[in-house]
């Protein structure tokens, strides 16, 4: 079978030579592997995004929405994970046939997953804290750098009063980010930035 020619990677697994794509869609991310050289099986398949989740909330602290980030990361070392079990399991390259579908592909590679950002597990009276950019609404880390989906992203305190004195710090030094005190993942008690405060 022909491969698809457009957005092609090249991988080299014990001498032989082969291509691969890659293309995310809502349900996870799909692989297609074959030959460089050669028309034939082409192997398929998909492996979950192993997302984690992080509520956004307003200014008035109502849930908007929900982002997610993948903790999968396809890299050349999966994709030679999968070369290598299509080949032990039935896989044929050099057979001028159709597809090879591969299952259940995340319980039998080692995927090498992002750190999950989980929601602190808080004492009685402390809260967390995150920030985000103003315009982006990206977040950022506990360096106050962009988080990138990997990684602490909640600063905790004993009181929502600690909690507040250093939000007003931070957004001092810089009035584009603005902030939620939380009680829990999907709960807030406290919005700053660099004109207002509310308390829910």
């Amino acid at each position: 079978m022909a491969f698809p020619k457009k957005g092609l990677r090249k991988i080299t697994v014990n001498g032989i030579k082969y291509v691969y794509k890659i293309t995310g869609n809502d349900d996870g991310i799909d692989f297609s592997i074959g030959l460089l050289e050669k028309s034939g099986e082409i192997l398929t398949g998909g492996l979950p995004y192993n997302e984690h989740i992080i509520t956004n909330f307003d200014k008035n602290g109502k849930i908007t929405s929900w982002s997610t980030y993948p903790r999968t990361q396809i890299t050349p070392n999966i994709i030679r994970q999968l070369i290598e079990y299509g080949l032990k399991n039935g896989w044929k390259p050099q057979e001028n046939k159709g597809l090879a579908r591969l299952y259940n592909l995340d319980r039998k590679i080692e995927l090498n997953l992002r750190e999950e950002t989980k929601f602190p597990d808080l004492q009685p009276n402390q809260v967390a804290l995150n920030f985000v950019k103003i315009k982006t609404k990206e977040r950022l880390n506990l360096n106050m750098e962009l988080y990138l989906g990997e990684g602490p992203i909640y600063h905790t305190f004993d009181s929502i009063t600690e909690a507040s004195k250093f939000a007003k710090k931070k957004i001092n030094e810089n009035s584009e980010i603005e902030c939620w005190i939380m009680t829990g993942k999907n709960k807030t008690v406290k919005y700053i930035n660099s004109f207002e405060e509310k308390e829910f």
